[in-house]
């Protein structure tokens, strides 16, 4: 198991305006991700035994790709003690702020149970009902 150095310090809403993690964004060559972020803390495994997919994990940010491309960048902040990404100032944010940013940029707001999901283009933003920020999702 290695583990992982953070290479940069990079805020949320950075990455959400940005649509990516610093250089990289959703169908990077798994090269360019590898020389950006270097070797994931655990082995790299398959999604399932026959799937085309490979899931590489860096603290809290989960990265998948198909074809040596990345399909997707989940960032999960359900756990306290990973720190990959850093909140900065969207951790602060109350549901009140999350609804006056969705509005202000055209994002969809979803409501679903106890979650509330806003998306707008390739990335989707799972909050608490209290706006409390649960994942990110970059497609």
């Amino acid at each position: 198991m290695n583990k992982w150095v953070q290479v940069f310090d990079i805020e949320l809403l950075e990455i959400i305006r940005n649509q990516g993690v610093g250089e990289l964004q959703v169908g990077a060559p798994e090269d360019r991700m590898l020389a950006i972020l270097g070797e994931p803390e655990l082995p790299v495994v398959r999604l399932s035994k026959k799937s085309p997919i490979f899931q590489r994990n860096y603290e809290n940010m989960t990265i998948l790709t198909e074809n040596e491309y990345v399909i997707a960048i989940d960032i999960n902040f359900e756990n306290d003690q990973l720190e990959g990404i850093i909140l900065g100032e969207a951790g602060q944010y109350r549901i009140s702020e999350w609804m006056d940013f969705a509005q202000q940029h055209g994002w969809t707001v979803t409501k679903i149970v106890d979650v509330v999901q806003l998306g707008k283009d390739r990335v989707m933003i799972s909050l608490s009902l209290e706006g409390k920020i649960m994942m990110v999702s970059l497609r």
